[in-house]
């Protein structure tokens, strides 16, 4: 029982370290294509992984430290006034977060070893849904919370405020969620698959 805690802690400790490399390096966990909007980022991918393999409740830990880097970051190094808007609130930067890694850690206790082709397309699942939880709840919070804010619209490049906020984010990010859920669907499975064979076998 202590060397499986042991375990879990360095895997979690492991994880918090990509996760703050990815945070931190540019170009590593978050690339931009457009100035305006927020950046496609690859931090679903790792967070996925890690739920998958450790569980919901570790999921939703690393989640939440990805949340609260977020948070950090949109005060320390703002790349646009949307991401400034957006992440600076505690809610939408961290229960976002927190939630997609809880995703693919629900999704993985699907998980079946004996059969390889269920387990590839359940990691697959959890990728796409741990991408598309973070996407869609930060739009779902945007929407609560900056529902008439004409200077996110206008940000946004629509000057007409009459247009309802939460079917403009979805217009808006729909490139984004799109990019991150091929990358994280694609990948997830050709790293959870070999990762869960061998920590089968320790922890």
């Amino acid at each position: 029982m202590a060397n499986k805690k042991i375990n879990t802690i360095a895997i979690f400790s492991v994880f918090v370290a990509i996760v703050m490399l990815q945070t931190f390096i540019p170009c590593l966990g978050y690339i931009r294509f457009f100035p305006a909007l927020p950046a496609i980022t690859t931090l679903p991918l790792t967070v996925t992984v890690f739920g998958i393999l450790m569980g919901p409740k570790m999921g939703g830990f690393l989640g939440f430290f990805w949340g609260t880097l977020s948070l950090f970051r949109a005060y320390t190094q703002p790349a646009d006034l949307v991401s400034i808007m957006l992440f600076q609130n505690a809610v939408i930067a961290i229960i976002p977060r927190f939630l997609a890694g809880v995703v693919p850690g629900l999704i993985g206790k699907l998980w079946q070893q004996r059969h390889s082709t269920r387990n590839y397309l359940i990691s697959v699942a959890a990728g796409v849904a741990s991408t598309l939880t973070n996407t869609l709840m930060v739009i779902l919070f945007t929407s609560i919370f900056y529902n008439h804010s004409s200077k996110l619209m206008s940000c946004l490049g629509y000057a007409d405020t009459s247009k309802s906020l939460i079917i403009v984010l979805l217009i808006a990010l729909s490139f984004n969620s799109a990019c991150e859920a091929i990358f994280t669907g694609i990948l997830t499975p050709l790293i959870v698959v070999p990762l869960k064979k061998v920590l089968s076998k320790r922890l």
